[in-house]
């Protein structure tokens, strides 16, 4: 068994692995008040009071694996902080956005038990009950009781100590980092425990370490479940792919007003055949004012034309052998046809031109 400040182990591949035993690394961490009562505390079923000394085994080959894992996970969900039991719980602090859905939560929930399940990891702990605890060492220890954490420390190391030598392996003990008064009084557990053993009786055979085949039973059974948690999350990924597939379908049946053969396009179809009238009615009026444009342009080159033979025609009028004898008129005036325009339209509409047609081009209207 190594302390806090043990380094790490080589690789599984190495020379030495059969010769040197390989590390596992226990991470160790406490919940409740560590100090004994002042008052004795009376049982309440109804309100537990507990502290607990445990964490996780972890073999050092295995390690990497699952911070890899857990890295995996968090940028899964975009997450950066620490995954605290009792903030997720209680969806408090960094994990107050576990409220805003339900189906996100239940998500969250499922994938966090994945990684936890999966994990090669070993939970190992020590629970003690404060009121049994006051009520067992009051009498005897009076004010002299240990700390919960004493007590706590030497049964969670006992027993991953014994772990770790039936699995021919090196013990590591990793507390969590807290204030300097904790941290000394836990390496002075740890020595204690180097240099003395283990300062219980001897009659804790009952918590050994579990055998090959009921470690075996269990992680058959340990499948088996895992099973079954993970088919809820594949209930939802088909679940996913199934309105994904739907939202798909539905994207192309409702297409877009540039697609013809779908709803949009045949809304946007129907709406201009709906403003055809009103389209129609704008073309006419915007026919009848160039036409007038037109027509206007034409009159200014008529009346310039009449002040340009105003003198021709001034003559003729004060003229009487012109006007009677010769029957000489003069007249500016404006006129045309519009069946060689329409002739020469509907040739170009219809490209009535060019040898195939029997027609030259230059046989076409003249401007």
């Amino acid at each position: 068994m190594v302390g806090e400040e043990g380094g790490r182990a080589g690789s599984e591949t190495a020379w030495w692995a059969g010769i040197v035993p390989r590390l596992v690394n226990f991470y160790m961490d406490d919940s409740g008040t560590r100090k004994p009562n002042r008052a004795p505390l009376k049982f309440d079923s109804n309100n537990p009071n507990f502290f607990a000394l445990g964490g996780l085994l972890v073999n050092d080959e295995d390690e990497q694996e699952i911070r890899d894992s857990h890295e995996e996970l968090c940028k899964r969900w975009s997450i950066n902080y620490p995954l605290h039991s009792v903030d997720i719980r209680h969806c408090t602090k960094n994990f107050t956005w576990l409220k805003s859905d339900e189906t996100i939560y239940r998500r969250f929930m499922v994938d966090l038990n994945r990684f936890v399940t999966r994990s090669k990891i070993l939970c190992l702990g020590c629970v003690i009950d404060r009121p049994g605890y006051d009520e067992r060492y009051r009498e005897k220890y009076g004010r002299n009781q240990w700390h919960l954490c004493q007590t706590a420390f030497y049964v969670a190391v006992e027993r991953a100590a014994k772990w770790a030598i039936a699995n021919g392996r090196k013990l590591k003990v990793m507390p969590e980092q807290s204030n300097k008064d904790d941290e000394k009084r836990l390496r002075a557990y740890y020595q204690s425990m180097k240099s003395s053993g283990c300062p219980f009786e001897n009659a804790s055979d009952r918590y050994r370490p579990l055998r090959t085949a009921e470690s075996a039973a269990l992680r058959v059974n340990q499948a088996a479940l895992n099973s079954q948690l993970d088919e809820p999350q594949k209930k939802y990924q088909r679940d996913l792919k199934a309105v994904g597939d739907w939202n798909a379908k539905l994207a192309d049946l409702v297409g877009a007003t540039d697609a013809p053969d779908t709803l949009e396009g045949i809304k946007a179809r129907i709406t201009q055949l709906d403003n055809l009238p009103s389209t129609l009615d704008s073309h006419e009026v915007a026919r009848l004012k160039l036409a007038g444009e037109i027509f206007d342009i034409l009159e200014a080159q008529r009346t310039a034309r009449e002040q340009l033979f105003q003198p021709v025609q001034q003559l003729v009028q004060g003229n009487r052998l012109i006007r009677d004898d010769y029957k000489l008129q003069f007249q500016a005036t404006l006129g045309g046809s519009a069946d060689a325009l329409a002739s020469a339209l509907f040739a170009l509409v219809k490209q009535n031109s060019g040898e195939f047609r029997g027609e030259d081009r230059e046989r076409g209207f003249n401007p």
